[in-house]
């Protein structure tokens, strides 16, 4: 199994699990000081489902992987219910355990149940939320639970006691990539012999790795021969650099950031940076730029700060179109990107708060993920256009009138690759900054 340590902040969380368990088994730790569950999520291949194997694995717990998949596949609505008991009494049985429930957002939410189906689907989750909760006791039972989409549960699978850890399952970096090509390919050497491999594997997961790793394997097989580190260097995609043309644009497109949060005046910028192809950023595996700034998240959030945040967010995407002439997918691409997050923070505003053009929000709305809000209401799609169509246009008339400031950062920002402190101050020159704050931000595109 892929060691813990190589899992990021979820490898942390069973690491401290496993001492905790430990301690219980030797009667040193009350159970309910024990974690009870997890949720894990995150985009496909980051090794939710391996997690749970390796935790199992070093914690010398029994495994019991499972699914709403594989409860139906029992027959009818009894049935499920009956194999899903099952599966949690195996785990008690044999406790220590971890029982290891498998894309769990297929379980859905009571919220958005509807027609025919409403009282199957809602018997299904009140039943998972009974077993969770143990009638009685689930001592030595730890549930993880993986999901490409947490924003699909229930929130009441999510309170304490039940699944009461959420942990983002991220790529690995360049040292836990190292590990893991090690752990896959142990007869080629230490970690170390594997950095420079993984410097050149940024963005991959874990699942991308396996692969790399046994491709490696069937061309040594091929050539009749033992294993080299030539074969995993053949296994690794061929990337190419960025051309200067390509290198320009993402300047231009930081630039533009940074300019239209310090006109904001929701705080100062701190640090731009531009990255090259073999970059190690891993919270958006494919960003090639970072405007940092000191903007904090207010506790009271206005229709201003809604519409500032899109027009920033916004921003690097009206640069691009207003200095090159054309827009590119730099600003899209990956949730947390620009677009997504301006898309999110426009829904947000008008089917949470009614701070569009629609007053009106019922208890539901507040209730239900605002995706859902929005597929319910086809006229918030256009409110949404409209508010988007608005804040583009200020960011690109805002950038048209410091098209100076945006170049000189830009090209500053090209020669650098990092700009920050006095020379930053300096280059934003004469812009107007109408505010200071204190928490960092960070706009990834």
């Amino acid at each position: 199994m892929v060691p813990l340590s190589s899992y990021g902040e979820a490898g942390r969380w069973g690491l401290k699990l496993k001492a905790d368990l430990q301690r219980w088994c030797a009667g040193r730790l009350d159970w309910g000081d024990v974690d009870k569950g997890v949720l894990l999520y995150g985009a496909p291949g980051t090794g939710k489902t391996s997690f749970a194997e390796s935790l199992a694995s070093e914690c010398g717990a029994h495994l019991v992987p499972t699914s709403l998949s594989k409860w139906q596949s029992h027959g009818h609505l009894g049935d499920l219910l009956k194999a899903m008991r099952i599966d949690f009494a195996e785990a008690r049985e044999n406790a220590p355990s971890i029982l290891l429930i498998d894309e769990i957002d297929s379980i859905g939410d009571r919220r958005a149940f509807s027609g025919d189906n409403k009282h199957y689907c809602i018997e299904v989750v009140n039943a998972l939320l009974e077993a969770l909760d143990g009638s009685g006791t689930r001592e030595g039972v730890i549930v993880v639970a993986s999901t490409n989409f947490p924003e699909a549960l229930d929130p009441a699978l999510l309170r304490s006691g039940r699944l009461e850890t959420h942990v983002e399952m991220k790529r690995p970096n360049l040292k836990e990539r190292a590990q893991v090509l090690h752990f896959y390919l142990p007869g080629l050497g230490s970690t170390k012999e594997f950095y420079e491999v993984a410097r050149h594997l940024q963005g991959k997961t874990g699942a991308d790795l396996e692969h790399l790793a046994r491709k490696a394997k069937q061309r040594a097989r091929s050539a009749n021969r033992e294993l080299r580190i030539e074969d995993v260097w053949d296994a690794v995609p061929r990337q190419s650099g960025l051309t200067d043309e390509e290198r320009w644009r993402i300047c231009v497109h930081e630039a533009a950031h940074a300019v239209v949060t310090e006109l904001s005046g929701l705080g100062r910028v701190t640090c731009i940076e531009v990255f090259d192809d073999t970059h190690d950023h891993i919270e958006v595996h494919d960003a090639l730029g970072r405007t940092s700034s000191d903007c904090p998240i207010p506790a009271i959030k206005t229709e201003e700060w809604y519409r500032w945040d899109i027009a920033i967010n916004l921003a690097g995407m009206a640069g691009e179109e207003l200095l090159l002439g054309s827009r590119s997918t730099t600003a899209g691409g990956s949730r947390g990107s620009d677009v997504p997050r301006a898309t999110e923070t426009a829904a947000e505003m008008v089917a949470k708060f009614g701070l569009g053009n629609r007053l009106a929000v019922f208890p539901d709305d507040i209730d239900r993920p605002v995706y859902q809000v929005v597929e319910d209401v086809p006229q918030l799609r256009a409110e949404i256009d409209g508010i988007l169509d608005t804040e583009y246009a200020r960011a690109k008339t805002l950038l048209e009138a410091e098209r100076d400031t945006v170049i000189a950062l830009a090209r500053a920002l090209k020669e650098a690759r990092r700009l920050e402190g006095k020379r930053l101050v300096a280059l934003f020159g004469d812009l107007k900054i109408p505010g200071r704050s204190t928490k960092l931000l960070e706009f990834n595109g």
